[in-house]
């Protein structure tokens, strides 16, 4: 209802348009081709790559934690998810209100997303869960929030619909390869192993990041500023 309603309140009259471009052939290789000349870009997008694949699969890592690291009830995961998504949307309100997005922002939310994953695979029981899971859909919002804020700041304003559906692809379609890796985990090494993994590459690639911005971004860790 909300979506619905800010779509009827919005005037079209004062939307900014641009022609239509014809469609044409290679335009998906051009997108690539214009990530690669970008380096905010083709490092925020090979962390998502990272990311998407081994730890942003909560539909799958959560209700195996629940029930086989917590021995839980369906009840219980229910409680948990919900206040997973209660810290996500705290997380987003916050962000709403931020006037810059920068690159160390994706950096700092993958690092944050990735500690407070393997919070959650450490926690003892349902009550510390709560706490930790808390912080986790703070920290996955922080993170994709950001890195799709800066995909909009940084790309032209030609390419925002090619650059848009690859991040998209990235982050719902990698699911498709790490939703099965995390259940296979899960069934060989218990519903902790796979939060510990996803903990494990948020940091590698939160590492990745900071190093690739340090070398090929102008200004480094404070460079790719970006007004929202």
């Amino acid at each position: 209802m909300a979506v619905l309603i800010a779509l009827a309140l919005m005037r079209p009259a004062e939307l900014y348009r641009h022609a239509p471009k014809p469609r044409g052939k290679g335009e998906v290789r051009a997108g690539f081709r214009y990530i690669g000349t970008l380096p905010q870009l083709w490092i925020s997008f090979a962390m998502l790559a990272a990311i998407g694949t081994l730890a942003y699969n909560f539909n799958v890592t959560l209700p195996l934690f629940v029930t086989d690291a917590l021995h839980s009830s369906e009840a219980v995961y229910t409680v948990l998810y919900s206040v997973f998504s209660f810290g996500a949307v705290v997380c987003a309100l916050l962000v709403a209100n931020k006037g810059l997005v920068r690159i160390r922002h994706i950096i700092v939310g993958a690092g944050a997303m990735g500690i407070a994953m393997l919070a959650l695979a450490l926690t003892p029981g349902v009550p510390a869960a709560l706490v930790a899971v808390f912080f986790v859909g703070v920290a996955s919002i922080l993170y994709m929030t950001a890195t799709t804020a800066l995909v909009q700041i940084e790309a032209r304003p030609d390419m925002h619909g090619r650059v848009l559906s690859l991040q998209t692809v990235l982050i719902g379609g990698t699911n498709l390869i790490g939703g099965p890796i995390c259940g296979a985990l899960a069934d060989a090494a218990g519903g902790r192993a796979p939060l510990v993994l996803g903990g494990v590459v948020c940091l590698v690639a939160a590492g990745f990041g900071l190093a690739a911005t340090r070398r090929f971004v102008p200004g480094g860790w404070l460079g790719g500023e970006g007004e929202v």
